[in-house]
């Protein structure tokens, strides 16, 4: 490729150590040999003999061609042709991020086919953006993880985010952050540390909070052996705007896909959760394009990538992406909040239509009780009347059964005795003289009249009781009863 022709070294990594050396400044490093200064012949001693300076360009030229169109999407999409970039517009990125925030980006699925004189200026640019200042505050010389069982110390360089084998992704993602922050320092998005599913939950459901709580999901795929994987994690991830803005408005996720079983890995998880435009940009992009930043919303139930931005992208096209990214994601939140309105304006007319259906069917369901009770007392009081109408005629058949025969009218010693009832008809029952009074009172209370209810009047003047003024056991010759009399029957 181009660096190793650059430093004409056989050996790709030595190669990079070559530009590494001179903090990545490829203009230095020519101006260094051109002079013929010490630091060359130092180099030289180290590395070994470089490329004559006059063949830099043509070899610079040669190792990019190497990055042709069909190349670099095996299904049509380059990883951003963006915004035009030059050493002298990529020295601040800061500065980049001002001019260009208010640029639109073009749709993803136009920025296809880059051409490759315009990848040769994003390379150069991009190898020129290293921060000195920054290296040097933050690291002072390579660090070294312990990432061996016995305990051996290797360059943090050579420490894979993730490693090949890991007991759960929670763990490996944990491993991600841990080896991020060795190499880029702790000014970096916050990476979910648990499985992809459960960030895209957190981040497209907010379990237990409200819609507004949602926030657009961002998935950010390393790879150490592209060229720019140093240059865009460093300078443009770990860019105070791009950083401050993931962890304020999105949820992050990263992996690594530097190994290609971790890469298929990913793609296995990007299939099951069936977001497709992701995992075609992850299975088919080349080592080249890596590091990849995909910007993934959720609208209607379903899971799309909006955007993506690759390695060869400035800070201002990643922030440019994000605010697109964020705008559309608060449509869709609006959108989502209107209809969880209407959702819940709607649950509450059905919940006032059934509050009052209930009422309605509790008062039925009262009255229907209180028809069947009245109901039933009715059927309980018929049967009571019926009960006692059944005693009171079998109590009457037994009284006119005890009664004495009536005498016939020509017989001696006969009493005749007229008695009219409360419903106005009269009846006439003659008696001996020698029966007793309670006789009169068994023939009115076999015809339906019990003294418990009524009173038996005499004619006298003033009318007396019969109950209470004579005795019921004596003769009505002893009581010198008139032969004929009328008695009148009251209710109580």
């Amino acid at each position: 490729m181009g660096l190793q022709e650059i430093a004409n070294e056989e050996d790709k990594r030595r190669a990079i150590e070559v530009l590494s050396s001179v903090d990545w400044d490829l203009q230095r490093a020519i101006e260094i040999r051109l002079a013929g200064d010490s630091t060359e012949d130092d180099h030289s001693a180290e590395y070994g003999t470089s490329a004559p300076a006059h063949d830099v360009g043509r070899m610079m030229q040669s190792g990019m061609n190497d990055v042709d169109d069909d190349s670099m999407w095996e299904d049509g999409a380059d990883f951003s042709n963006g915004l035009s970039r030059s050493n002298g517009a990529s020295s601040s990125q800061e500065n980049a991020v001002t001019t260009t925030r208010g640029t639109p980006r073009q749709p993803l699925q136009t920025r296809l086919h880059s051409e490759t004189d315009h990848a040769q200026s994003i390379a150069v640019s991009g190898m020129s953006t290293v921060d000195h200042d920054s290296d040097s505050e933050v690291f002072d010389g390579p660090l070294e993880l312990d990432d061996t069982a016995d305990g051996v110390s290797r360059p943090v360089e050579n420490v894979p985010l993730v490693p090949s084998e890991f007991a759960n992704v929670p763990e490996a993602i944990s491993n991600f952050v841990a080896v991020f922050e060795a190499r880029y320092g702790y000014n970096h998005p916050h990476f979910y540390e648990d499985t992809l599913e459960a960030a895209m939950r957190e981040a497209f459901e907010a379990p237990g909070r409200s819609i507004a709580e949602r926030r657009p999901f961002a998935i950010y795929v390393h790879n150490d052996n592209s060229i720019a994987s140093n240059i865009f994690a460093k300078n443009v991830l770990c860019s105070e705007s791009v950083t401050s803005l993931l962890n304020a408005q999105f949820v992050t996720w990263a992996w690594d896909a530097t190994q290609e079983a971790n890469k298929l890995v990913l793609v296995n998880w990007l299939q099951r959760l069936d977001v497709r435009e992701a995992n075609k940009v992850v299975r088919r992009a080349r080592t080249e394009q890596f590091p990849l930043l995909l910007l993934v919303t959720k609208e209607k139930g379903v899971v799309q990538m909006l955007d993506m931005c690759s390695g060869f992208d400035a800070a201002a096209d990643v922030m440019n992406m994000l605010m697109n990214g964020l705008g559309h994601h608060k449509y869709i939140k609006d959108v989502e909040e209107a209809e969880e309105k209407q959702r819940q304006e709607r649950e509450m007319i059905r919940e006032e239509q059934r509050r009052e259906y209930e009422e309605s069917l509790a008062r039925d369901r009262a009255v229907h009780k209180a028809l069947q009770r009245q109901k039933q007392e009715q059927q309980e009081e018929e049967m009571r009347r019926m009960r006692a109408e059944a005693d009171k005629m079998k109590r009457m058949t037994f009284l006119a059964t005890v009664l004495p025969p009536e005498p016939a009218p020509t017989d001696d010693g006969v009493v005749m005795v007229r008695v009219r009832f409360p419903d106005g008809h009269a009846e006439v029952r003659r008696f001996r003289n020698t029966d007793a009074l309670r006789n009169l009172i068994t023939f009115i209370e076999s015809k339906g009249y019990d003294m418990k209810e009524y009173r038996v009047w005499n004619s006298d003047v003033p009318k007396k009781n019969v109950m209470e003024c004579f005795d019921l056991y004596g003769s009505f010759a002893d009581l010198k009863w008139p032969v004929r009399e009328q008695v009148y029957v009251e209710e109580k």
